[in-house]
């Protein structure tokens, strides 16, 4: 799924998907708040967002499988 989804997969342990918002809300909310506390920059940020998006079916379709 790319390096950089693995990369942020430590930071976001628990994969849950049943909000409100949609299956990439948490996520993202995660991935960013990741990013401000180590100081990631903007740019990485965004890539991992565009990642996250492009790959959520697998993501999605992994989770259910567990």
């Amino acid at each position: 799924m790319g390096k950089l989804l693995k990369a942020y997969s430590f930071a976001i342990p628990d994969f849950s998907f049943r909000t409100r918002g949609g299956p990439l809300d948490s996520l993202a909310k995660k991935a960013v708040d990741h990013c401000k506390n180590h100081n990631l920059n903007q740019f990485i940020l965004k890539k991992t967002i565009r990642l996250l998006r492009r790959n959520k079916d697998d993501i999605i379709r992994k989770n259910e499988e567990d």
